[in-house]
Parts: C-alpha cells; structure tokens; sequence
C-alpha cells in the first residue's frame, strides 16, 4: 500500500500534469527510489548525495544545471523572496511536482509525450529511470521502483472505483411492504392448514411465530425507511453487516413460507373439490 506522501504527491501529478495513471505511476515509483518512500520534499543543508535536492534528487553537473534550474523556476514565482524564504519555498512538494512537469516538456519532450500514454506502469518506472534519473546502474534498486511505482499506479485505480450505491429509503420500504405482505399470506395459509387438520400444532406455532417476527421485523424496517425519506440525515452511517445476515435470513425464510403457502392453498383447492 503507498504511503499518504505517496498518493498526495501522485494526486498533485493528476491535477498539474496531462500524465497517464500508469505515467504516473512511473514518475512516483522513481521518486521514492531517489529521496525514500515519505518522499521528503524539504532541502536540506547536510546528508546530502554529491549536493543531491528534492524528490527527483536534482543536481548541477559540469553539463547540466538541474538544480540550479529549479531554483530559478521558484524565484520567478516569488521574484523578490528573501534567501530564507525561497529556502522554504524550494522544498514545497507542489513546486517541485510543476517543475517535474516543466523540466519534461523542454528537457525530455519524448518521456513528456510517452507519459500522457497508456503503457504499462512497468515500462514507464524503467523509462524514467534509465532516461530522466540516469542512477548509477549497479545502485539503481530497479525492484524498488517498479513496486511502487505499480502500487501507486493501482491505488489511483481503486481511488477512482465509484462507491456502492446503497438501496434507496424508498425501495427499503417497499421492500418491507412486501415482506410484511407474504408473511400474512403465510399465516392465512398456516391457518387454512390448522383447519384442513394437515398439520400438526408445534409446526403451527413455530410458523405462526416466525410470521409475527417476520412482520415486526418488516414494520420497523418501514417505519425507519419512512422517516429518513421525510428526514434525510446528514451523516450517513454505514450499515453493520450483521442487518444484511438478518435480512438475508429473513428471505430465505419467506421464501420457504411462500413455498409453503402455495401447497396449502392446493391442498384447500382439492379439498373443496
């Protein structure tokens, strides 16, 4: 499971940049092979590798000023901060989440083009890796990025599944309506069996108590379903699984007393035949 770094960091990758999930992903996964899985954004002034800065451990070479790159972009969004507070600045996650995106699209247009497409998360984490980040290979921890970068990619996948849509207050209550309804049906059967003499009074008297709970239990359920109709609550509370068990106890018994209902009423047919 990633990390809450992990995830707010990936969210700001959807919200500043035209990247795939699986993009990314990839993008992510390398990130927390380079500065560690809480992706630690702030600079630092000790412990750092080779003057090494940030998420994508960005840092000036004889060829490439990186680092130095990013800290211009910063300055020109706050012309005129201090030294103290464009320190402060440098390390905000945000920034250095645009200038990922900024620095792709001028410095490595073909990753920045790749990233918008749907490859697979895999092949996008070893992309960055050997074309964007360039570590020392034999220290490059290949595995590492690649398991995270996979498991941010399926976390965005499962943020995005839409919540199950519970039943409506409304076919709640018809539903004990109806639950309400074939328990009577089953009692005037169990009655028309008590006077056809078919069937003995300890079976009588556990269906005729079974039909009393089935239709309390189903006049509960629609006087509740009625008044969150004409009372909707604000906070919705998340029914504990134990209401669905009864529930789905409470059918397979009416369908049994349905079952049951129907033979005394051919029994009665033929009986008054």
């Amino acid at each position: 499971m990633p990390t809450a770094r992990q995830m707010l960091c990936a969210n700001m990758f959807r919200e500043y940049s035209p990247y795939s999930d699986s993009g990314i992903g990839g993008i992510v996964g390398n990130f927390s092979a380079e500065s560690g899985i809480n992706l630690p954004s702030a600079f630092r002034t000790t412990g750092l590798d080779h003057g090494s800065q940030g998420l994508a451990q960005w840092r000036d070479s004889r060829t490439h000023k990186r680092l130095t790159n990013y800290q211009n972009f910063v300055k020109r969004l706050h012309p005129g901060a201090s030294n103290t507070d464009l320190w402060a600045y440098y390390g905000r996650m945000e920034y250095q989440v645009k200038f990922t995106v900024h620095e792709m699209e001028h410095d490595f247009p073909g990753i920045h083009k790749r990233l918008k497409g749907n490859e697979d998360v895999i092949e996008f984490v070893d992309l960055i890796c050997w074309q964007y980040e360039r570590p020392n290979k034999q220290l490059a921890h290949l595995d590492i990025r690649r398991r995270h970068g996979k498991a941010v990619y399926e976390a965005l996948k499962l943020q995005d599944r839409p919540a199950p849509v519970a039943p409506s207050a409304t076919k709640v209550a018809q539903d004990a309506e109806r639950r309400a309804g074939t328990a009577i049906v089953a009692g005037a059967g169990a009655g028309i069996a008590s006077w056809i003499g078919d069937v003995s009074w300890p079976i009588l008297a556990t269906l005729g108590i079974l039909v009393v709970i089935i239709v309390i239990h189903a006049a509960l359920q629609h006087s509740q379903a009625l008044k969150s109709i004409e009372r909707p609550k604000v906070d919705k509370v998340d029914k504990v699984d134990k209401d669905d068990e009864i529930d789905e106890i409470v059918d397979r018994v009416l369908e049994r007393l349905d079952e049951k209902a129907k033979e005394l009423l051919v029994t009665e047919e033929k009986f008054n035949g």
